[in-house]
């Protein structure tokens, strides 16, 4: 998952761009997903994709430009619920921009609010490559400081994906040991869907092994430099193994090689705007964390897991009684966190009889991009029943 690098302020232009690129730029539009018009603005991105990303704007978070959206409810008035969705490594929000969002907001849209973000170093927030730590608590840090700048109060509901799930679980850890937690705010429902929440359960890809390696920093930039058709290679080989086997597998002039072939492209391409793949070797260093931190992490979920808890909340909102949920939903044909990891998590932190676990058949690791519909249904349905037995 070496991503296209080297793109630094403005993107290069389409004649720079390798064969791959130009040749998924080549499909037919109707052949391609594109995004509801309701979710696209600004500027042009070197991709066929209409304009650059989500409904959203820029956000100054501790110093760093942070791209966010925020969706309100369409009642108007207070939301009952806030949805944030926290994306993994190395991608960012376009992945839930081709289906899955619009699904989720058509399904509770009219009285939650649902947010999103891109960490510092993905998608299109500034990617520093000096000044900022990349650690887990970083993320955090950020997270953290983009829901306090949209003024979120009241219960939320957390749905994360690979690297997030790593920073929801330490969100959790902070809502324990106050004065980090997150209030005005606080979690009550949490979904965890594919990501490595057991290092030693993971199936590192080579691309993954090479970025943690003592050459992390020098390959992909040699790469980019010299031997870019190889680096094109390696990092679509390495995007591609994670999908679904029956996507990969698609017959070249289908619908669904079409598809696979587009969000190959659209992943590689938003991955390595402004310099991105120069600094996947910093921002994949949570890796490095999970082993020292998953006992914190367990802990976290073990006293957050299907506790009734009443509190008084810094809002002023007097004393409310609620009780947490936990949800795993797993597509279970993915080669780098295999379908046992959400059973392996739940038993080391003590949960299983307070977690549930379902699995999404034929799913590969990225399958809010392959069965967005299947994603935002499975997503609103495991909330709404978990909120339905949430009072205490």
């Amino acid at each position: 998952m070496i991503c296209s690098g080297g793109m630094r302020g403005k993107v290069a232009p389409a004649a720079r761009r390798g064969r791959h690129a130009r040749a998924a730029a080549a499909v037919s539009n109707s052949q391609l997903p594109t995004p509801n018009s309701q979710l696209i603005h600004g500027d042009p991105l070197p991709m066929p994709m209409p304009r650059r990303g989500l409904r959203g704007r820029m956000y100054n978070i501790h110093g760093h430009e942070v791209f966010g959206i925020d969706v309100p409810p369409r009642s108007g008035g207070e939301p009952l619920l806030t949805y944030a969705i926290v994306h993994g490594f190395p991608s960012a929000t376009h992945e839930y921009a081709y289906g899955a969002l619009d699904g989720l907001l058509a399904r509770v849209g009219d009285i939650a609010r649902v947010v999103l973000h891109d960490h510092v170093g993905f998608g299109f927030s500034s990617k520093p490559a000096e000044g900022y730590g990349y650690s887990i608590h970083d993320t955090a840090d950020v997270a953290v400081g983009f829901y306090r700048s949209l003024g979120i109060t009241g219960p939320m509901a957390f749905i994360a994906h690979d690297m997030g799930d790593s920073m929801v679980t330490e969100l959790l850890a902070r809502f324990d040991r106050p004065p980090e937690s997150l209030l005005p705010m606080w979690p009550q429902h949490v979904i965890f869907t594919n990501g490595g929440m057991h290092y030693d359960s993971i199936n590192l890809q080579f691309a993954q092994k090479l970025l943690l390696s003592r050459w992390g920093a020098v390959v992909p930039r040699l790469l980019a430099n010299y031997a870019p058709a190889l680096s094109a290679k390696i990092r679509r080989k390495g995007f591609a193994k994670i999908f679904s086997p029956a996507l990969q597998a698609a017959a070249p002039g289908t619908a669904e090689h079409a598809r696979l072939e587009h969000q190959l492209h659209l992943m590689t391409e938003v991955c390595g705007l402004y310099g991105g793949g120069m600094i996947l070797h910093l921002s994949i260093s949570y890796l490095r964390e999970r082993p020292v931190l998953e006992p914190r992490w367990y802990a976290a979920l073990r006293r957050f897991a299907g506790q009734c808890e009443c509190a008084e909340h810094a809002d002023g909102a007097g004393t409310g009684c609620r009780r947490n949920s936990v949800d795993f939903i797993w597509g279970d044909s993915d080669a780098v966190s295999p379908p046992e990891m959400p059973r392996i998590v739940a038993a080391a932190a003590g949960v299983e009889a307070v977690s549930r676990i379902q699995y999404v058949e034929g799913a590969g690791h990225f399958w809010m991009m392959e069965q967005p519909e299947e994603w935002a249904r499975l997503v609103a349905e495991t909330i709404a029943a978990a909120v339905e037995a949430a009072p205490c």
